[in-house]
């Protein structure tokens, strides 16, 4: 089973893998905790990078198919 996730955006519907958003956004939280622990980010910089990453996950649409 391969869930699918539909992404709203200005642009219209994206289909993206479930494990392609987990992997970018994985990443990316690496980059930014890494950051903020050796002092080259400001904690308001790393909270707003937390809540746009839930409000795009709040944005996605569960498709589960076979």
């Amino acid at each position: 089973m391969t869930a699918i996730l539909k992404l709203q955006s200005n642009y219209g519907l994206n289909t993206v893998l479930v494990q392609s958003f987990i992997d970018r956004k994985s990443t990316q939280l690496v980059y930014y905790i890494n950051a903020y622990w050796h002092d080259h980010l400001p904690y308001k910089e790393f909270e707003n990078f937390m809540w746009d990453t839930l409000e795009e996950w709040a944005q996605v649409e569960h498709k589960n198919t076979q």
